[in-house]
């Protein structure tokens, strides 16, 4: 039988071929691990990661973790990697990296790819520039000049301004932007973002389900509903929302306040009777973060407010996302139809971290303080599983260790 050819000598029976995607070939390894490893280090470590495609559709398993990538260099990678070729027909490489390095890596490649597209465009003007009769240009008339791209006396050559566009100013400049308008509306602090943000097994739905909404993806659910002990990482999740929605949608408006915060401004709102402003800047928001909202119960006023704001922005389709320490169903101080809003949309647990998440954490705390402080050595997994293993306590409190 002769060699089989994927182009265009396919073998009889095969027409229809098509390539399996790297996600099949994942769910197929990650079977065989859990059959392999058992439950205990499968649900730690192996169903926390997540396979992802670069830019150059290169497949890569992500870790949520440092701690979680050295575990699998140590424990399971030339197991991987032995599954990956038995399932892989296409003979693709898998990489292993944590989320960390993924990311930062991801937008290496995407900033490169867009210099390169930029650069082409720049080189196909200059070209059409050149082949331009000088005659048919005036340089003296604004328009033509920013039409043609003309440079006048002193001007930037077309390519340099292609390269310095697309070095990372235009998306920090966006950045920068964002987090002043934010700041003026609702105080929100920089270093919540989902950079910073540890994801693991008792928080990777929740951390999902906030890009999701950040992304502004169709088919969201309204409202979205975090709750969780106090530190547990409900208030980064917000913030990192509206700093990245923000970001993706420059001109929406986006509400971000705690429960207290939109209780005492409706308080005063009432007492200057300026109620209407209240509810239009409230209800006009396209998205509305509210962090907290147990706070509400027993404030009869202050919920009655909240449950007419969100029938009408649930009307016109806006996002809503609240924050609380118990599901809505134990929030038994606030009224039952407010209750049943709550409760509508998706119901979202932040649950106890653990030891792979929590020493995520760490090395992230590290890390930030590795940088700020000019050091360059982390301390030993042994010390990192001692302070996670000494620190039974919340996130908040883990991070303060």
């Amino acid at each position: 039988m002769g060699n089989f050819d994927r182009g265009d000598n396919k073998m009889p029976g095969l027409t229809n071929w098509s390539p399996i995607l790297p996600e099949t070939v994942w769910s197929k390894v990650a079977s065989a691990l859990r059959q392999e490893l058992g439950d205990g280090p499968y649900n730690s470590y192996v169903a926390p990661s997540a396979l992802r495609v670069t830019t150059d559709a290169e497949p890569v398993l992500v870790t949520p973790t440092v701690y979680a990538r050295d575990w699998f260099q140590r424990n399971a990678l030339r197991r991987i990697h032995e599954l990956w070729a038995q399932f892989d027909p296409e003979g693709r490489v898998l990489d292993l990296q944590s989320r960390i390095d993924f990311e930062t890596m991801e937008r290496q490649r995407q900033a490169q790819k867009s210099l390169s597209e930029t650069l082409d465009v720049a080189k196909s003007v200059s070209r059409s520039e050149s082949d331009m009769p000088l005659s048919s240009v005036k340089s003296s008339d604004p328009a033509i000049m920013a039409d043609t791209g003309v440079a006048k006396s002193g001007d930037v050559p077309a390519s340099d301004v292609a390269s310095e566009s697309v070095s990372g100013f235009a998306q920090a400049q966006a950045l920068s932007q964002a987090r002043a308008d934010l700041t003026r509306i609702a105080g929100l602090q920089d270093r919540l973002t989902f950079d910073t943000f540890v994801a693991g097994r008792g928080n990777e739905f929740a951390y999902t389900m906030s890009r999701q909404v950040a992304g502004w993806g169709d088919g969201h659910f309204n409202p979205v509903f975090f709750h969780g002990p106090y530190g547990y990482g409900k208030t980064h999740l917000l913030n990192a929302i509206a700093w990245e929605a923000k970001v993706r949608r420059p001109d929406a408006k986006i509400v971000y306040l705690t429960a207290e915060k939109f209780t005492n401004t409706f308080v005063k709102a009432v007492m200057d009777r300026s109620q209407s402003v209240f509810k239009e800047d409230i209800r006009s928001a396209d998205l509305l973060l509210i962090d907290d909202v147990h706070f509400i119960g027993g404030k009869t006023s202050s919920q009655e407010e909240l449950f007419h704001t969100l029938t009408a922005l649930i009307e016109k389709n806006r996002r809503i996302v609240f924050t609380a320490d118990r599901p809505p169903t134990q929030l038994t101080e606030i009224e039952a139809r407010l209750r049943s809003h709550l409760s509508s949309g998706l119901v979202c647990a932040l649950d106890v971290a653990d030891q792979a998440l929590r020493i995520g954490i760490i090395e992230r705390k590290l890390e930030q303080l590795s940088r700020r402080l000019g050091l360059s050595r982390m301390p030993h997994l042994e010390v990192l599983q001692f302070i996670a293993d000494s620190v039974p306590g919340s996130i908040r409190e883990l991070e303060g260790a």
